[in-house]
């Protein structure tokens, strides 16, 4: 997302040119104003033309990742268990040091969303800048010693950036919605897990006119589908699955939140799921038979 943005791209179209293969880049948004449009204007003039390229992201600017994404490569190379011994050696806490003052990180704006034991559980919602201060320890060893407690499973939330900075990759023909959903049960995780389909159909069509509903729909369904060769999914048809989400275009709404992001989106009446009804009046049902009608999709060639 930050300067090295086109120079990924422009290497991913080489690849996909050298390989003979379709291109797909997930989450793709600017981190600064211009440079998605930047990067949109590439695609357009040039990597379409020399690939068969697509690209997701979800409708907020803010992103979401784990802790360890600042960990140097080689902490992973023997494994997670040895990682974590990895993070007690002297030099390895260096290296953490070194990346924390290179990367250029405001960790007053990067908030701690959830942690995986209870020993930690009351620092969900706070900012990192805050539990290092809390902790009384130079910011590296606060955060080793973080990641060392919860066995790496640290999610973060970084609270910066305005949504509207999406809205030129939202736009293009070739986006579909991708959600980058990394869920947790409890804590202050991103508001993108509940509310990302419901902002496509709702506010991105009512309020910001991105686009059309039935645009907006492709997007979430039709284009995925055909884009990773999901036999049978993707549209209403007879001898498809019945994959189905029955809404108000004109009251559907997401409701997740930064400060409350677990909040059930409003429209909804009904979703189903292989013919299976999951949701009603924009509430999960309880699912009684001893399987979930869900399952993973795997591409199938034609």
């Amino acid at each position: 997302y930050k300067k090295t943005l086109m120079p990924a791209i422009e290497e991913l179209v080489e690849i996909g040119k050298r390989a003979g293969v379709k291109v797909h880049i997930s989450h793709m948004k600017g981190q600064h104003p211009g440079q998605a449009e930047e990067a949109l204007e590439y695609i357009d003039k040039v990597a379409r033309h020399e690939v068969d390229i697509s690209f997701d992201v979800y409708p907020y600017q803010p992103g979401s990742t784990m802790l360890h994404f600042l960990l140097p490569y080689e902490v992973f190379e023997d494994g997670p268990k040895k990682a974590i011994e990895k993070l007690k050696l002297p030099e390895m806490q260096q290296r953490f040091k070194y990346g924390l003052e290179n990367y250029l990180l405001d960790i007053s704006a990067i908030q701690i969303a959830w942690v995986l034991t209870e020993k930690n559980k009351q620092h969900q919602g706070k900012s990192l800048s805050q539990y290092v201060e809390e902790s009384g320890l130079p910011k590296e060893e606060a955060l080793i010693n973080l990641l060392i407690e919860e066995e790496m499973a640290v999610l973060l939330v970084f609270n910066m950036g305005d949504d509207r900075l999406v809205d030129p990759v939202l736009k293009h023909d070739l986006y579909m919605m991708g959600t980058d959903g990394i869920y947790m049960e409890g804590g202050m995780i991103h508001p993108r897990q509940f509310g990302s389909a419901t902002r496509l159909l709702g506010p991105c069509v009512r309020d910001h006119q991105l686009f059309s509903l039935e645009d907006a729909v492709y997007k979430l369904s039709g284009s995925a589908a055909k884009r990773f060769g999901m036999a049978n999914r993707g549209f209403v048809k007879e001898q498809h699955f019945a994959d189905l989400v029955i809404f108000d275009p004109a009251t559907v709404q997401d409701h997740a939140t930064y400060d409350n992001p677990q909040q059930f989106s409003s429209g909804i009446d009904y979703v189903l799921t292989n013919g299976v009804p999951i949701v009603h009046n924009n509430q999960p049902l309880e699912i009684t038979s001893p399987t979930l009608p869900g399952r993973y999709l795997r591409y199938q060639p034609k």
